[in-house]
């Protein structure tokens, strides 16, 4: 009977051991969670005095949303953590044509008759992004569509029609859309309600202004705006970054569809990219 007792007495305290146990890895984990949290929240948001960051110079590496940029003349290097918003981040440079995708935003002008036909090739063209709409507010339809280059020259137009004079066939307008396609040197693009068909010229100037960190590459010129902890003037928290391409961006005509495009300046800081395989903060 004894025995018995004293089993049972074994039983249950193993029992309350294992029960003090796991509440203390829970408590161990919940504690951890909660410095976790806390380390990203004072990055987001800042505990106590901070000082206002302006740095210029180039970019080093880049690994998930934080860059390392360095400046040779002032020799001073910063971690750099992206802003959040897309308003916060300008990326910008030139491209090859083997850069435009289906899906992009561009704009360009060109010559087109009454019935929409391009008359020339397209000389320039912008890809960009659309002014993002606030709440509460209608979507800005001026953004996409096709308009007239110049409207005080449209009034003229239409005063020559009216006083019997011969109506221009051939006149300048912007297009604004949504590239649909691109093949063999010719634009479908989606302006409003209209499809527009227009060749791009083989030596045609385009530009991009996006807000899309990942087309940065090693090399790549920065201006950055934030703050940091006075502690740790090295790790700036941008509220807004410019950065300007080194390289135009798209595949080299010559090189095979896929392969990566080459990068004088360094390897590409692309995302998940390392530094000499080390982890950087934030």
């Amino acid at each position: 009977m004894e025995e018995i007792e004293v089993m049972e007495m074994r039983e249950i305290s193993g029992r309350i051991v294992t029960f003090v146990a796991l509440l203390l890895c829970a408590e161990l984990a919940a504690a951890q969670f909660g410095a976790d949290e806390y380390q990203q929240d004072m990055w987001s948001k800042p505990k106590g005095k901070v000082e206002t960051i302006q740095a210029k110079g180039k970019i080093l590496a880049m690994q998930g949303e934080v860059i390392q940029v360095a400046n040779d003349e002032l020799k001073q290097q910063w971690l750099v953590k992206l802003p959040r918003e897309p308003a916060g981040i300008s990326v910008s440079g030139t491209a090859r044509p083997t850069y435009l995708q289906p899906g992009m935003m561009v704009r360009f002008s060109g010559q087109f008759d009454s019935k929409g036909n391009s008359h020339a090739p397209i000389e320039k063209l912008e890809v960009f992004t659309p002014k993002p709409v606030k709440e509460g507010m209608l979507p800005d339809q001026q953004q996409f569509g096709i308009f007239p280059e110049a409207v005080f020259g449209a009034k003229m137009l239409e005063d020559a029609t009216a006083s019997g004079q011969p109506k221009i066939e051939v006149a300048s307008f912007v297009v604004s859309g949504q590239l649909r396609g691109f093949r063999k040197g010719e634009l479908f693009v989606a302006a409003g309600a209209t499809l527009v068909r227009a060749s791009l010229a083989e030596k045609a100037e385009i530009s991009v202004d996006v807000p899309d960190y990942r087309w940065v590459r090693a090399g790549d010129e920065i201006e950055v705006h934030g703050w940091s902890y006075p502690h740790l003037m090295t790790h700036v928290v941008a509220t807004r970054v410019a950065i300007k391409a080194s390289q135009p961006f798209g595949e080299l005509p010559e090189e095979k569809p896929g392969k990566a495009p080459a990068t004088p300046a360094g390897k590409r800081a692309g995302p998940g990219a390392k530094t000499d395989n080390e982890e950087l903060p934030f």
